[in-house]
């Protein structure tokens, strides 16, 4: 049986499965990259690591893979013991016994190495993002790179903070604001959280905030004609 495997340097994850080819990669400009190749979907994101809950939901699992050997063991099982019982062949009662006590070994292994999973959701809320799986190996590598991306995440959000304070007494803006606002309102309408209507009220608002008065209503005053009003 193929079990788990993982790599990681760094800030780099790679996370091979029966089911499908994961990397998860944290860039120099805050943002975890996550590919997916699987045989039912492919995807590929990027997460700005501020809108990412440094503090994952943690569950201990079993190992689906050996589960799945528990299950068929026990049904091969299942099938010599009734074969033994309605054709009165010893040996197939011997043969269904050693899959029985495989069956309970594979359950009891399953049991004593569950994997830890980790659950990251979107900041302030219960909303999952994506789940990171302790290898079946029992190897650290999972463990370092999440708490890679913890502290990664917890720099980013004192970083925000002292920027926030430095905005507060510093009136200057620049479009690296700006952008790193859209790049935010661009995840949040790519991930469903917000609709046509309110993305372009927002990005107005931005606009706005950054530049002063956006186009759209400066071009609306221009077009207005004024007829003189007889007294």
């Amino acid at each position: 049986m193929k079990h788990n495997t993982c790599n990681t340097m760094l800030n780099t994850l790679h996370y091979n499965t029966l089911l499908s080819n994961q990397v998860f990669k944290i860039d120099s400009t805050n943002n975890l990259h996550i590919v997916e190749l699987a045989s039912l979907r492919n995807k590929n994101e990027t997460i700005p690591l501020d809108l990412i809950d440094a503090n994952p939901l943690i569950q201990k699992k079993l190992d689906i893979h050996l589960l799945f050997l528990t299950l068929a063991s026990t049904l091969i099982s299942t099938i010599f013991f009734v074969y033994s019982t309605y054709g009165h062949q010893t040996w197939a009662n011997a043969s269904g016994t050693v899959f029985l006590l495989s069956s309970l070994s594979t359950l009891f292994f399953a049991y004593k190495n569950r994997a830890v999973s980790y659950t990251y959701q979107f900041a302030n809320t219960n909303t999952p993002l994506f789940t990171l799986h302790e290898c079946f190996s029992k190897n650290e590598q999972v463990k370092i790179f999440v708490n890679t991306l913890n502290k990664h995440i917890e720099s980013v959000n004192e970083q925000a903070e002292l920027d926030a304070v430095s905005y507060l007494n510093n009136d200057n803006t620049n479009d690296s604001k700006s952008s790193e606002c859209t790049k935010h309102l661009d995840f949040l309408y790519n991930h469903g959280f917000v609709d046509d209507a309110l993305y372009q009220r927002i990005d107005r608002k931005i606009h706005h905030k950054f530049f002063g008065k956006d186009n759209s209503e400066k071009a609306s005053t221009e077009n207005i004609i004024y007829f003189p009003v007889k007294a």
